[in-house]
Parts: C-alpha cells; structure tokens; sequence
C-alpha cells in the first residue's frame, strides 16, 4: 500500500474502533438520563441477564431492551450522520441531473427523523423497535447501506449493547447541567462542548 493508504486505513480504525462507538455510548446515556423511566428498564435487564459477571457472546439476544435503546439512540443521534456516495455514470434522482462524478450526500440524521417513517420521530421511544419493523431501504442506516456498509457493524453492536450493559450494572448516570447538549456535526456527530454528566454508583 502507498503511505497515503496507509494513512487512511490506519484512520479509519481509529474512528470505526473508538470514535463512533464511544459516540453512540455517550448519546445512549445522553437520551436515557432524561428518561429515567427507560434506563430503570436497561439498569434491570442488565441486573438480570449479567448478574455480578462479564457479558458472554450468548448474553447478546438477552439483553433485547438495551439493543432497543441503542438502536432508538443511534436513529436521533448517529455517530455517522452523513456519507457521500460518488456516481458511477451519469444519471438522475427525482429528475434531478446528477453527472458521473458527482458526490451525491446521503444524511442519517435527516432520514431518522423523517415523521413519514417513523411516528414521533423526534421522540426517543426504544418500544417502537419491539416489533421489528420493516422499513423501507435507506430509512434507517446508522452503519450506512450498499456495498461499503460497514464491515464492523455487527461487532459494533455488541461491543455497544455489552459496555451499557455492564455500565448500567454499577452506575447510573446523571446530566450535570440543566442546559441541552448541542450536536455538533463534524466528520462525526459530537456533543457541543463534550459531555457534562457525573456516574453515579448504584
């Protein structure tokens, strides 16, 4: 590989393997410390499938409320909330031209929370995911879609849902500031001067 392949590769490790998922992690805690109702619920689960033991890989189909949570976090607040595809030919969207070349954007954070899919979509309710809904394709994307989806999305998953898990196991977690925290879009959706909360030990 050129060093400028080295280079890219090595940053997206970085950011697939730390920024996003940590991102997805704090946004979780973020949307639940406002819901203290729905975090009793993720604090309980996690109470009853972990006990005082790590997480196994069998574990992950138990803990069906917090994947819910992840997932209805990641639908408001994706850590990837915009990607760029590059037309292949020349051809047309919605009778709007696109020349080959063109680097069409495609936002997450814009589809999530369309209300034409998703009812209150500007509500965090993790029980509209109970009955697996079938969403049209590109709705609901947090990973991205098509043939550069990511390749960790999977392991992501469980790395996400087991870490809340054994968080909301000891801790529960407080905004330390009355004041909402502002995404701030950059390569990644970040919170607008990080994130001021305190782990309080359960």
């Amino acid at each position: 590989m050129t060093d400028a392949q080295i280079r890219d590769e090595a940053i997206n490790l970085f950011v697939g393997g730390f920024d996003t998922p940590s991102l997805a992690i704090a946004w979780t805690w973020y949307l639940l410390a406002g819901r203290p109702e729905i975090a009793e619920r993720v604090h309980a689960e996690a109470d009853a499938v972990l006990a005082d033991r790590m997480p196994e890989a069998a574990d992950l189909q138990k803990l069906t409320f917090t994947q819910m949570v992840l997932k209805e976090s990641m639908r408001l607040y994706p850590p990837a909330w915009l990607l760029g595809r590059e037309a292949i030919r020349d051809t047309e969207l919605g009778e709007v031209p696109i020349p080959k070349g063109a680097t069409v954007l495609i936002s997450q954070w814009v589809m999530h929370r369309d209300d034409r899919f998703f009812d209150d979509a500007l509500d965090f309710r993790p029980e509209r995911w109970e009955s697996n809904p079938v969403l049209p394709r590109f709705v609901y994307f947090p990973f991205g879609a098509g043939p550069r989806v990511c390749i960790g999305a999977a392991f992501a998953t469980m790395e996400c849902t087991f870490v809340l898990a054994m968080m909301a196991r000891r801790f529960r977690f407080a905004m330390a500031t009355a004041n909402p925290v502002d995404p701030q879009p950059t390569m990644t959706l970040r919170p607008t001067g990080g994130m001021p909360a305190k782990l309080i030990q359960r």
